[in-house]
């Protein structure tokens, strides 16, 4: 910190509706990265934003405005990190944010990335990005439908076949009719696939029975095992959330053109540039059940202008996200719920 340096200072750039603060410390090493990052963000996306950069000169001022460390990022006041709410210590330090893969002196882009998306109110979608809260609430119920949902999908993912509600009561250390009358309910939600026999054939997106979109996962064996998954996020969002390798295979709605998508250890490694998923908005097509009525039309297309046309032809709403934007939003979902 310079001699006379103020206690905070900030400087505002021309911009409205979602608030976003850049706060660091003279002399940060990581602070002109940060900032670009967040305007390179917000400039792909499109939204409109009133930004800030706000210099912390004391600790009084690092207490007084709740500071970590340098530099923090904060969309609506709210830091971008999701692990921010563990830290108790106001900090004039150089901050470090932990990553999946070590330790970093900035956040992750995809943390910005979903802070400005879920900040961004609905109606004020820009350059046709669609937000999250356009797609059916699939973290909501009790805790019990939690960890059933995972369970199964745990199971459904080792076995490779339908996994009774006996055997789920069993690994849930749970009432057998607790178990029984639970997914009942969720399959009425869309939420699971039951058989006939009652047996759980799908859960969070990955499924037994064939679909549109066929999920091969390579082992490290040289062996593939073959899944499915009710719509294109969830493939890519499995497959990014469990660090996996592995295929999708599908075909676009629009010409029936095959699509395939290649991952290594989580990451894309092989696909078309301009390939998209499309996102129906949840309010188009009812949400009754997931399953039944949002996920046949969250798809693959060859590019942006294929999804619109296919969605206008068919009177359905929605936003075609790029590839690698839907993976990390898969990614995190996924996280989430199972892995």
């Amino acid at each position: 910190m310079s001699p006379g340096a103020p206690v905070v200072t900030a400087t505002e750039r021309v911009g409205r509706r979602v608030r976003v603060e850049v706060l660091h410390v003279h002399g940060c090493p990581h602070y002109p990265a940060v900032l670009a990052l967040v305007e390179r963000v917000r400039a792909e996306l499109g939204i409109d934003t009133e930004l800030r950069t706000t210099l912390v000169g004391d600790y009084q001022a690092a207490e007084r405005v709740g500071f970590p460390g340098s530099p923090t990022v904060r969309v609506d006041g709210r830091d971008v990190d999701p692990a921010a709410a563990a830290i108790r210590v106001s900090s004039l330090a150089c901050r470090l944010y932990r990553h999946e893969h070590g330790l970093s002196g900035q956040p992750a882009e995809r943390w910005i990335r979903d802070a400005l998306l879920a900040a961004d109110p609905p109606a004020g979608k820009q350059q046709g990005r669609a937000t999250m809260s356009s797609t059916p609430d699939l973290g909501s119920g009790t805790a019990f439908e939690h960890a059933l949902l995972a369970t199964a999908f745990g199971l459904l993912l080792a076995d490779g076949r339908p996994v009774s509600p006996a055997r789920l009561a069993a690994a849930l250390a749970s009432d057998p009719s607790q178990v029984t009358g639970t997914l009942a309910r969720l399959d009425q939600q869309g939420r699971v696939r039951l058989d006939p026999a009652g047996a759980v054939t799908g859960s969070h997106g990955l499924s037994v029975a064939p679909t549109r979109h066929e999920l091969l996962f390579h082992e490290e064996s040289g062996e593939q095992r073959r899944f499915w998954t009710w719509c294109a996020w969830d493939a890519v969002g499995i497959l990014a959330a469990l660090e996996a390798s592995g295929r999708v295979r599908s075909t676009s709605p629009s010409s029936g053109a095959p699509v395939e998508v290649t991952f290594h250890r989580g990451s894309l490694s092989r696909a078309d540039p301009a390939l998209v998923v499309f996102f129906a908005d949840a309010d188009c097509c009812g949400t009754d059940s997931v399953v039944d009525q949002w996920c046949p039309l969250v798809n693959f297309f060859e590019h942006a202008d294929a999804a619109k046309a296919w969605a206008a032809k068919h009177g359905v709403r929605g936003t075609a996200v790029p590839l690698a934007e839907a993976t990390d939003r898969g990614k995190d979902a996924w996280t989430r719920w199972v892995a």
